[in-house]
């Protein structure tokens, strides 16, 4: 047997009240009874995903980024250089540290300037490498990152420490989250918003938690805010499932999409 309880919250009714319908007068006075006794034994009980979420470690990056890494400002990369007008020898290469401008843009002595921001590093390189053939009589090229660049996000909502964040374009939300210093026992977790510029972005991070979705595919984007509202519809579910626990309900059609969530 399967049982699901409800937390209702003052702000909105759930459509799990229809369930007490379903009792009479006697049935309703045993499942006040049991839901009296489910709350006393979940009342330390955190709410499904809060203990992943605020155990979440920062992304490191990389030591070794890959050639689709997409580049921007405020990136630093360093242009390996093989030319007989760096060098005297072809073999032999000269490194050039360069960091993106504002503008998005590098520019390489006796080659050129280039546009970068949006472009991976394999593409800038073979652009680099194209024009520089051009120009000179014996030219090669190969781009390392050497540093990566900072984005800023505002978290606002039910987190532990709100505001403006610096982290990295390899930060996933759960990281994000963590670096806010995780979110309360009051937060939404499938109902988070991404604001960027005139878009919203809706996040049901069930979807990712449950291994549905891989969340190091959620990226954040630099001036993004992340909102996490209020919680408003709870259920315990509890019984011959393989997690029992406190979920958030989400427009599920019916119970068996509830219990699957367990």
């Amino acid at each position: 047997n399967v049982k699901v309880e409800e937390f209702e919250s003052q702000e909105s009714k759930s459509p799990l009240n229809d369930l007490n319908k379903e009792f009479d007068d006697k049935s309703l006075s045993i499942y006040s009874k049991y839901f009296s006794e489910v709350m006393k034994k979940n009342k330390q009980t955190k709410l499904f995903g809060i203990d992943i979420i605020n155990n979440a470690k920062d992304t490191l990056m990389p030591e070794s980024i890959g050639k689709n890494y997409v580049l921007g400002s405020g990136d630093m990369i360093n242009v390996k250089i093989w030319s007989e007008v760096y060098t005297d020898n072809q073999n032999t290469s000269q490194v050039i540290p360069l960091e993106i401008n504002k503008q998005g843009t590098i520019f390489i002595p006796n080659v050129g300037s280039f546009s970068v921001t949006g472009k991976s590093i394999a593409t800038l390189q073979n652009e680099i490498i194209t024009d520089g053939k051009k120009k000179l009589k014996y030219f090669n090229a190969e781009i390392n990152l050497e540093k990566i660049r900072e984005i800023s996000i505002f978290v606002l909502g039910e987190v532990n420490k709100p505001g403006q964040i610096l982290t990295t374009p390899y930060t996933n939300i759960l990281n994000l989250l963590n670096k806010a210093q995780g979110i309360t026992d009051k937060a939404s977790l499938r109902k988070i918003k991404i604001i960027r510029g005139n878009q919203e972005i809706n996040i049901d991070l069930y979807a990712y938690l449950l291994g549905n979705k891989n969340v190091d595919d959620l990226k954040l984007k630099d001036g993004d805010t992340l909102v996490v509202p209020v919680v408003k519809d709870l259920v315990v579910i509890e019984g011959a499932v393989n997690r029992e626990g406190i979920y958030e309900f989400n427009n599920e059609p019916d119970y068996k999409s509830l219990i699957t969530i367990a």
